[in-house]
């Protein structure tokens, strides 16, 4: 509630002592408070249609090459969306979802360095066997440990 009506309301109270005008004066009080009920709802509404952007933006993120199993994301027994959805404010789904792309971004590194581990493991064994089939080839007899 503002200064100003906070004033209104004192005024009234106490200049009016007639029972229509303390009757006026808790018809005003309860029209405010509902007023104020209706911008909170409003602001949970708020809230919610932020909260479905955020998963709209994570799932494409996930959908992003290489593509990332939603589950792969997920907290201790807890689903990424139901960790967004019971975001008490903003601020915390904001931090929840900076938490989920960053957990994002994560899983792609480590998947990009275990494939290029392994890319160049094959890259090795391919230029050996180039190596092995060049003249005068070599006889694994030859070899001192052929493995």
């Amino acid at each position: 509630m503002s200064e100003d009506e906070r004033d209104g309301f004192k005024v009234m109270i106490l200049k009016g002592f007639s029972e229509d005008e303390f009757e006026s004066v808790i018809i005003l009080a309860q029209n405010l408070i509902q007023t104020k009920r209706d911008d909170e709802g409003k602001g949970d509404e708020i809230l919610q249609l932020e909260i479905q952007k955020a998963i709209q933006e994570i799932n494409s993120k996930l959908n992003q090459e290489p593509k990332i199993n939603g589950e792969e994301v997920d907290f201790d027994l807890v689903s990424w969306q139901n960790y967004l959805l019971d975001s008490a404010d903003f601020d915390q789904l904001t931090s929840r979802k900076e938490e989920i792309l960053s957990n994002i971004k994560s899983i792609r590194r480590q998947r990009k360095e275990s494939k290029n581990l392994s890319q160049f493991r094959e890259e090795a064994i391919q230029q050996i066997r180039e190596e092995l089939a060049k003249n005068p080839p070599i006889k694994n007899e030859e070899l001192t440990n052929p493995d």
